[in-house]
């Protein structure tokens, strides 16, 4: 062999050692990032992620294999499982990952174990186990070591306690901290006391069954309320969107702004329909969908049987409207008559149940 080839072959060499090296590098950056290890911490646990959620979940079931049982990076890396379970809509197996972590206790902290609670209600109410939920969330709020802990499980109680399935279709719940509601402002609402009425709005905005673009509808409504118009938080109590999920609006505690004045508001339940619905405007117009529909029948069925309303105090906005009824045509010519057929059932229905 030549010096030059020898040289060559040695140049080579140096070249191929460097390339490993660099990718030996790469990978070990790759793995670090999906590895990483979860903070024990709210907002660590429910954080946003774009990266794939099922290699995710793969990598924190790996780094829980070495880990001792109920200590905080055991049970962060079970919490975050379990938050990304529910993201993927795997609500048994975020229910089993949430059990597995109260199952340390004692050893596991309070925060872990409240933070698990919270995971675990949330969980049940997607199985539709609203019973089930209300007792993890109560348990999970004693436990809470701070307040805005403590805060985020009170806005999930609030709405499976508000919402008690006792005749209706099943609804698909979505809490306020699921779609991400910043905290209400108490010192600017008043009390709703006992509810007598429904009212049925659409929003009059196009939309569409993007989940990420409807929870980014509800902020902005939410912000608007709040921040253009000086209200104490969005003023429906609750929105339905394309799908047919039913998104918690206002606390129904408080009495809400979307009916025209306070007097047509008091004791009024807020429903919105995620759409336009009144064609004829510079706003693109939609029907309602047929999953829209029957999540109203079936939410409606429900607050009427929970608090006693009758038919004829369930109303169209622009039945209601302080100003007459030619002062808003919501929620729009293609909601209004179903709302009319809708009370038309209900009557005949519960005067049937009653001879």
């Amino acid at each position: 062999m030549t010096i030059r080839k020898y040289r060559m072959q040695c140049c080579k060499g140096l070249i191929l050692l460097a390339f490993l090296a660099l990718a030996g590098c790469r990978a070990s950056h790759l793995e670090a990032m999906w590895s990483d290890a979860p903070v024990l911490g709210l907002d660590d646990i429910l954080a946003p992620t774009s990266a794939s959620k099922s290699l995710a979940i793969h990598q924190l079931e790996r780094r829980i294999e070495g880990g001792r049982t109920g200590s905080d990076a055991w049970c962060a890396s079970k919490l975050r499982i379990a938050a990304l379970e529910l993201e993927l809509a795997s609500a048994d197996r975020a229910e089993r990952a949430a059990r597995e972590v109260l199952a340390t206790a004692p050893a596991a902290s309070p925060e872990a174990q409240s933070i698990a609670g919270l995971l675990l209600g949330r969980a049940l109410v997607a199985s539709g186990k609203s019973t089930e939920a209300r007792a993890a969330f109560e348990a999970a709020k004693r436990l809470a070591p701070n307040s805005r802990l403590a805060s985020t499980i009170a806005d999930d109680l609030a709405a499976v306690s508000n919402f008690e399935p006792t005749r209706a279709t099943r609804v698909d719940l979505i809490s306020r901290a699921t779609w991400g509601a910043s905290p209400g402002k108490a010192d600017r609402m008043d009390p709703m006391g006992t509810p007598t009425r429904i009212t049925i709005h659409h929003s009059a905005v196009f939309c569409t069954e993007s989940p990420k673009r409807i929870f980014e509808i509800a902020r902005i409504f939410q912000r608007t309320h709040i921040e253009d118009r000086g209200w104490g938080d969005i003023g429906y109590h609750w929105l339905i969107d394309r799908t047919g999920r039913v998104l918690e609006g206002r606390d129904m505690r408080y009495q809400g702004a979307h009916a025209g004045n306070n007097a047509s508001n008091r004791h009024n339940i807020g429903i919105c329909l995620l759409g336009n619905f009144e064609p004829g405007h510079a706003e693109r117009a939609q029907k309602p969908s047929a999953a829209q529909l029957d999540a109203l029948e079936g939410l409606v069925r429900t607050l009427s049987t929970a608090w006693n309303i009758p038919t004829h105090q369930i109303f169209t906005h622009r039945e209601i409207h302080p100003h007459g009824v030619g002062a808003t045509a919501c929620p729009g010519v293609w909601l209004s008559p179903f709302v009319e057929s809708m009370r038309t059932r209900l009557r005949q229905e519960w005067t049937a149940a009653t001879h």
